[in-house]
């Protein structure tokens, strides 16, 4: 399954320093956030997933990740081809539509 780079976000931890943070540990690459794109809600049984997501820029850095066993960049319109859970897909569908800006990090 495929997925963009998330992580939780400790109570009190800004959206922005979460962002950068969350690029290093998990991809290897230095980012400056952006403004936020979207919030992305999901209900799994008795949990709620709540995606805030940032747009970035990459400043640096290469894709290095004990995480990840793979890295692409790939297109908005591309998304729809990668198998991605449930809140992913939401989260996919919400950067693919073609009524909001086609910039991702």
């Amino acid at each position: 399954m495929w997925e963009l780079p998330h992580a939780e976000v400790p109570d009190g931890e800004p959206e922005e320093e979460a962002a950068v943070r969350v690029a290093k540990e998990l991809t290897g690459l230095d980012v400056t956030p952006g403004p936020e794109l979207a919030t992305i809600r999901h209900g799994v049984t008795r949990f709620a997933i709540t995606l805030v997501v940032v747009e970035a820029t990459v400043r640096g850095g290469r894709f290095e990740s004990d995480f990840y066993a793979e890295g692409q960049w790939v297109r908005p319109t591309e998304l729809a081809e990668y198998p991605v859970s449930s809140p992913q897909r939401k989260l996919m569908d919400t950067l693919a539509d073609p009524k909001r800006q086609q910039r991702l990090f």
